[in-house]
């Protein structure tokens, strides 16, 4: 969730982080450009609807271990006037999968423990 500051600048709930996974959208892989605790953004030339839920799995680059969500298309991205990506809204995460995904997007490690309740 973003929020317009005063002098324009973004204020984000959960920060954003630069990494590039593989997702693997329905029949789509997509490739990310960040991701944050709130969501993620995915490059790809294919436009999905607004509203749209989609059940999403990230691997992570260099352990290829993979972290399954739900999310939302929120927005679609545009770049020199052309589709170029989704905007992409997390479902369904309660503060600790959140905080675990975050953790899998740094060290691309799955939690030892259970972390849904």
């Amino acid at each position: 969730r973003s929020l317009e500051g005063e002098q324009g600048e973004e204020r984000r709930t959960w920060p954003r982080r630069e990494v590039s996974f593989l997702v693997r959208m329905g029949e789509e892989q997509v490739t990310t450009d960040d991701i944050s605790g709130g969501g993620l953004r995915v490059a790809t030339d294919v436009s999905i609807d607004i509203g749209v839920e989609a059940d999403l799995t990230l691997i992570h680059p260099y352990t290829e271990q993979s972290f399954d969500v739900r999310a939302k298309v929120v927005r679609h991205i545009q770049e020199d006037g052309r589709f170029a990506g989704l905007g992409l809204q997390f479902l369904e995460l309660d503060d600790r999968v959140r905080e675990a995904l975050l953790d899998f997007s740094v060290t691309g490690e799955l939690p030892t423990g259970p972390v849904e309740e």
